[in-house]
């Protein structure tokens, strides 16, 4: 799996997930401005973020668990090669205070920022 194929499906699903999500949390919800309203969910904000989520987090565990069969086979390098490589090599730490899912977490993180960054020109990227 690469994210970083633009062409590829799963880099356009995964980015138009992460859209959707930003969608979400820029539309203005009632349920802000009456917490009452927060449980009941009147116009289904929360359910839909919800998906959204489940759909990104299932697409970075299969990038996780895809790079921890290629590091646990003799292919596979411990060295530090990207950034997902070191936050492996810093769970696999004795005191390690991070989890896979801070990393899921990160790595959602580093991705809509990158692609905000791309899409805002504040980043110019030479594909030549």
């Amino acid at each position: 799996m690469d994210l970083a194929q633009y062409d590829s499906n799963l880099s356009q699903e995964f980015r138009d997930i992460v859209y959707g999500v930003a969608e979400e949390g820029g539309r203005p919800n009632i349920a802000d401005y009456f917490p009452a309203l927060r449980v009941i969910d009147p116009q289904g904000v929360r359910k839909r973020t919800r998906i959204f989520y489940t759909k990104i987090f299932g697409i970075l565990d299969g990038i996780i668990k895809q790079r921890l069969q290629l590091r646990a086979s003799s292919k596979g390098s411990k060295a530090g090669n990207d950034v997902l490589d070191l936050l492996f090599s810093l769970l696999e730490e004795d005191n390690s205070k991070i989890s896979l899912l801070d990393i899921k977490n990160l790595l959602m993180v580093i991705d809509y920022l990158f692609k905000t960054l791309v899409e805002r020109k504040y980043l110019k990227i030479n594909y030549s």
